[in-house]
C-alpha cells in the first residue's frame, strides 16, 4: 500500500514538472505580468479574477448578473459565463495576494495537475496497477483536448 502511494506521488510530481515546462515562458516575462495563452483568450478569466474590484459596477445598473464594464456595449452576462466566475470565486485569496493575471496563471498551472490526478484517483477502484493509473492520468490531463480546454 505504501508503494502505491509513492508511485502516485511520483506521477503527481511528473504532472507538476510537465506543467512547469509548459508554463516556462512565464520565467522570462514574469508570473504576474503576462500569460502563456494569447491575451484575447485569457481576457475574460483575468477580468473575472478582478471582479471584486468591479463589484459596485455590477449593482449600478440594477442587475447583479450583467455588466457593460467589459465587452462594451454588449456587456457580459454572468449566467452565460459561469465557469470563469466560479473559478474566480475560488481564487479570490490568490487574486488579493498576487493580482488577477497571477491568479489566472495559478489556475492554468494547477488545472492540468488536478485533472490528471483526479483521473488517476478515479481509476483506483477499477485499475489495480498504480503505473497504469498514472499513465491514464497523464494521457487524460495532458491530451490535446484537455490542453485546448485549459
Amino acid at each position: 500500500m505504501v508503494r502505491n502511494h509513492k508511485v502516485s506521488f511520483s506521477f503527481i510530481t511528473l504532472y507538476a514538472v510537465i506543467t512547469a515546462a509548459l508554463m516556462s515562458p512565464l520565467a522570462r516575462t514574469g508570473f504576474r505580468n503576462s500569460t502563456v495563452w494569447p491575451e484575447g483568450d485569457a481576457s475574460l478569466p483575468i477580468w473575472a479574477n478582478e471582479f471584486l474590484s468591479h463589484v459596485s459596477k455590477w449593482f449600478s445598473n440594477g442587475s447583479p448578473f450583467f455588466t457593460d464594464s467589459i465587452y462594451h456595449p454588449h456587456g457580459l452576462n454572468l449566467l452565460a459565463n459561469t465557469t470563469s466566475f466560479g473559478l474566480a470565486v475560488l481564487l479570490i485569496p490568490v487574486t488579493w495576494l498576487i493580482g488577477p493575471i497571477g491568479a489566472f496563471n495559478v489556475s492554468m498551472f494547477v488545472s492540468p495537475i488536478l485533472s490528471a490526478t483526479a483521473m488517476m484517483w478515479a481509476l483506483k477502484r477499477f485499475v489495480p496497477s498504480p503505473y497504469a493509473r498514472g499513465v491514464a492520468g497523464l494521457v487524460w490531463g495532458f491530451s490535446p483536448f484537455a490542453m485546448e480546454a485549459f
